[in-house]
């Protein structure tokens, strides 16, 4: 699945002088970096931490070495297809966008809860597609999210105090007056979890983090 992930970087629709990829090795304990190390030709950037740091710093080292006016994270689980930046990219026109989503759907389901998971993933990008005609996404998924490199620079990178990053950076965006935009034809397609005891602790994750997420700023408010 790793070298699907990066091929789908290598090979996207989008000028190589101006594409920039980093890969982090999170303390993996499988063969992932000699994978890596074989794609040395396409001059990609390697960090590698002995201990895994998790996600959120692993992205967030990322964007502190990264040199683009723009920035995603793509887990070693998902691909993209060809076009996805090409359609991305011109959202960011208008001033005011500070990200721009595409649309993430399950690749070849083969258990039942990933099927469960490709029905909910479409009925997600409906529903999104909606959010964003109406200017109110409140949430950009974790799955290859471009964002603005300037707003971090500005605001800050990904919050390491959150079980759900995403969440907490699209309410951040929300909250200074800026807009996330979706483009349902650009897709971006990942594995799901394959078991049920995986699927309900990742839902239980995201529920938690939610419910914390906005105690915390419903709290601000009213100081």
């Amino acid at each position: 699945r790793l070298r699907k992930t990066i091929d789908s970087l290598i090979h996207c629709n989008y000028p190589k002088d101006k594409l920039e990829i980093i890969i982090v090795n999170d303390g993996s304990t499988d063969n992932s970096l000699e994978i890596v190390r074989t794609y040395k030709k396409h001059n990609l950037k390697i960090i590698s931490y002995k201990k895994s740091k998790g996600k959120t710093c692993a992205i967030n080292k990322g964007i502190k070495i990264a040199t683009g006016d723009f920035f995603a994270g793509l887990d070693a689980d998902s691909y993209l297809m060809p076009d996805v930046l090409e359609k991305l990219i011109p959202c960011f026109k208008d001033p005011n966008v500070m990200c721009a989503i595409p649309s993430i759907k399950i690749s070849k389901p083969s258990s039942i809860i990933q099927y469960i998971q490709a029905q909910e993933f479409l009925s997600a990008v409906f529903i999104r597609h909606i959010q964003s005609e109406l200017g109110g996404i409140p949430m950009a998924p974790g799955a290859f999210s471009l964002v603005r490199m300037s707003y971090v620079k500005k605001h800050g990178a990904l919050n390491s105090n959150t079980m759900v990053e995403d969440l907490e950076l699209s309410l951040r965006i929300q909250s200074d007056g800026y807009l996330i935009e979706n483009v349902v034809n650009a897709n971006v397609y990942t594995s799901g979890v394959k078991t049920v005891r995986k699927f309900v602790n990742q839902r239980l994750r995201w529920f938690c983090g939610f419910i914390i997420r906005m105690t915390n700023r419903l709290s601000k408010k009213r100081l």
